[in-house]
């Protein structure tokens, strides 16, 4: 079997379709469904979120790179964290020199 192959059986067999992700949100009703492991950029992402809606229509977000999730009763914070200059070695540190959030931290109520 070849690489490309034994990839394909490994993602097929160990990972859920958006529209599995859906049916599972509906049965489970979380607070907010978090897909994660995804590979997303901007031509799949509405997509996925397609596929989602299909069956689940409950709040849903797609996780990326140092997104955080704080969670009390009344409600869900959600951002990214900062991370330190040169934090991942020096290969990172062009990139992680100037690290901004990339959007304000969105807040879903629970109430």
């Amino acid at each position: 079997m070849s690489f490309t192959e034994c990839l394909c059986c490994h993602v097929q067999t160990s990972h859920v379709t958006p529209e599995q992700a859906g049916h599972l949100f509906k049965a489970a009703q979380p607070k907010l469904g978090v897909l994660h492991h995804l590979l997303v950029n901007d031509a799949s992402r509405s997509a996925i979120v397609t596929a989602v809606r299909e069956t689940y229509d409950g709040p849903i977000t797609i996780n990326e790179d140092l997104m955080a999730f704080d969670l009390t009763r009344e409600e869900i914070v959600i951002r990214k964290r900062l991370v330190p200059t040169r934090s991942w070695g020096y290969w990172h540190a062009e990139l992680n020199s100037d690290v901004k959030i990339p959007y304000a931290p969105q807040v879903l109520s629970l109430q």
